[in-house]
């Protein structure tokens, strides 16, 4: 439940057989290799990629405010850009948590439950 209100503050109403979004929604997604940092972490940006690990980064916004929905097929390590000193962190269950981030960037684990962030961009 703490999912759906976290996107029904952005405007997305979840629905029995899925979504509707009132606001932008993009979609990424990254096959791409590891960024210049060398620590393996994949930056999910709006390239895209034919080799390598997946990673999927659905984006929705609503003026300053983000929430970018992660998920990968396999466990790996992704970051995505932020304009947040922070961000919330929100698992599927509804678990949340605070990220700090660092040089632009929140890094997090991926893996094939969604986590959904909560930033500025």
């Amino acid at each position: 439940m703490a999912v759906a209100r976290l996107l029904a503050t952005i405007g997305l109403v979840v629905l029995a057989g899925g979504a509707s979004a009132s606001h932008a929604a993009t979609w990424y997604v990254s096959a791409s290799a590891p960024d210049d940092s060398g620590d393996g972490t994949i930056l999910l940006d709006d390239l895209i990629a034919i080799s390598g690990p997946e990673a999927y980064d659905l984006q929705l916004q609503q003026g300053a405010s983000a929430i970018d929905v992660l998920w990968s097929p396999e466990s790996l390590p992704a970051a995505i850009t932020s304009a947040s000193a922070s961000a919330g962190v929100t698992d599927r269950d509804g678990a949340e948590r605070q990220v700090a981030a660092r040089d632009g960037k929140i890094t997090l684990d991926l893996g094939p439950a969604p986590i959904y962030v909560r930033h500025r961009r």
